[in-house]
This record gives C-alpha cells, structure tokens and sequence, in this order.
C-alpha cells in the first residue's frame, strides 16, 4: 500500500487523527508521509530519527489513553522489518476482566485510574482519568482499561493502596493466556480495537532496520464506567489469544 491507500484503508474505520509531532520535533505529513501517519522506526537519516519508539522493548500500554477520547483502533503498515525480534504482542482485555474474581471484580467496580502526562513524550494528552473498568461502547461487554503500569494511579485511594492494587491487577493480566504474538512481514497490515487490547513490542537488533506507518481512528466517545459489572454479559468470542511460542 502507498500511504494514500493505508488512510484510505483506514478511513473505512471512522474519522482519522492528525499524527502527533514526529521523533524529531517537526511537524509530521512531509511530502511523503500523511498528516494522519506517523513513522515507528528505528532509522535516522543524517543522524535524526526518522520515526519514534527505537529499537528497545515498548512496554504494555494502551495508545494515547491520557487523551480524554483515546482512539478508537490503531492501525500499523510493516515496510521494512528485522528478521528476528520486533514482535508485538496483544493482550487481551475482555478475557483479563473475565476471569478476576468476584470480590476483586467488586473491588475496581467504579474506581479511575489517573494517566500522568510526561513532557517528553509526544502526543501524551492531557492527564486524563479513566475507569478501570469500561463498557465497550459497540459490543456492551465490559473490559480492564489499565492504560500502562507507569505513571499511573488510582484517584479514590490513598498511592500506597493504589500502588498495590495496580500491582495486583497487572501481576493478573500479565499471563499469557491473555496475550498473542504478532511476527512482523514487509507489507503486513495489522487493526485492533483500542478500547478492548493492550500491546507491547519486544526490542530487537538495534543494527536492523524496522520502518512501519501507523494510524489512528478517532474515538467518539468517552471511556464510560461499567454498569452491572458482575452481571453484564461476556463478549461471545471471548476465549484464549492463540500463542506462538
């Protein structure tokens, strides 16, 4: 796909956002790329980076949720990639919530989670609050709506309390009956829900070249705090991700 057709292509998804300042500190859709596309890479070019995010590991977090309305879905276009490393890995939130139990369950029910806004990074949004608990606004079904393990906390508790308890939480969502593995291929097109998966990315060969374009759907609406946490219905095709080993 050439980036006209990667938008495009994501525009049948809903509106898309303008891509945040890019790894530079210039303004993103140059002549080549979309104002709605950003560059993930590791490559510079006259000693400059030409994307964001390097070679390391990128650890688990949900895109741009210190953003009053985090997108909707995100979308990665592969065009170079290493041979080994680099994988992203999904996590999936329904399954998480599902299997909690009960009296943790009761526990989150209502609480928020405050996303802090770091200076260095790009895009990060304003300090938003979120529940930890959200109701998908299309299937109904309820998800954990952590964001990152950093930088975070629980508004209702006191921060050792709220340390704790995000420990818990993350300790829990962090097996990998949770979690699939996507192994990268030049061209590879990848959507997911922004609202119901995590990601994180495994570092790899910092020598190799990685170059994706990503996307981004606008969200329409607010994460909104789950009613009948306990009685609301699991989503139909909730079961274990696949794993590659």
């Amino acid at each position: 796909m050439t980036d006209s057709e990667f938008t495009a292509f994501g525009k049948r998804f809903g509106p898309l956002k303008r891509a945040s300042i890019d790894a530079s500190g210039g303004e993103p859709g140059d002549a080549e790329d979309g104002p709605e596309v950003h560059v993930v890479s590791n490559v510079t070019e006259d000693g400059v980076p030409i994307g964001i995010l390097g070679s390391g590991d990128v650890a688990w977090h949900t895109d741009m949720v210190g953003f009053l309305v985090p997108p909707s879905a995100t979308l990665l276009h592969a065009f170079e990639v290493p041979s080994t490393g680099g994988d992203t890995l999904f996590m999936n939130m329904y399954l998480a919530y599902e299997t909690l139990p009960d009296d943790v369950k009761r526990r989150i029910s209502g609480l928020t989670i405050k996303h802090e806004v770091l200076s260095q990074s790009a895009g990060a949004g304003n300090g938003a609050s979120h529940p930890i608990v959200c109701t998908h606004p299309e299937t109904g079904c309820n998800v954990l709506f952590l964001g990152s393990r950093h930088n975070t906390f629980v508004n209702e508790l006191p921060r050792s309390e709220s340390d704790d308890l995000l420990a818990l939480l993350w300790t829990h969502v962090m097996q990998w009956r949770f979690i699939g593995r996507h192994r990268w291929r030049s061209g590879d097109v990848v959507v997911w829900d922004n609202r119901c998966l995590a990601h994180a990315r495994q570092a790899f060969d910092p020598g190799s070249r990685r170059v994706l374009h990503r996307i981004q759907v606008q969200g329409i609406v607010r994460p909104r705090t789950a009613l009948e946490s306990l009685r609301a219905p699991c989503h139909s095709r909730v079961h274990p991700m696949a794993r590659v080993p």
